[in-house]
């Protein structure tokens, strides 16, 4: 009982949120989830560079913004030189890799 009651007025607020103008990517996060993901990537360098270039732009979602501050640090330690001149070049940019 208590989680139905939870999970309408959940569902209340985000119609709430949503119609004052906050998109509905951003208005999902009111929902609970309740599931937990696991998962595993993989990228050569220059296919890194082309994702951080697409996801970590100012305008993408946040979730995968903050996916690419977390892979940021891997990249530093797995290709160092590259990784650093990516940083101070094209970090944010949101231009695509060569």
């Amino acid at each position: 009982m208590i989680l139905e009651q939870y999970r309408q007025q959940a569902i209340a607020y985000y119609r709430l949120v949503h119609d004052c103008g906050v998109p509905y990517e951003d208005a999902r996060n009111i929902i609970g989830y309740g599931v937990r993901q696991h998962f595993v990537v993989s990228f050569n360098c220059r296919s890194l560079m082309h994702f951080l270039d697409l996801r970590a732009k100012a305008d993408a979602q946040g979730e995968i913004q903050h996916l690419c501050e977390l892979l940021l640090p891997h990249f530093l330690a797995w290709c160092p030189q590259v990784a650093q001149w990516y940083v101070d070049n094209r970090w944010g940019k949101a231009r695509l890799a060569p």
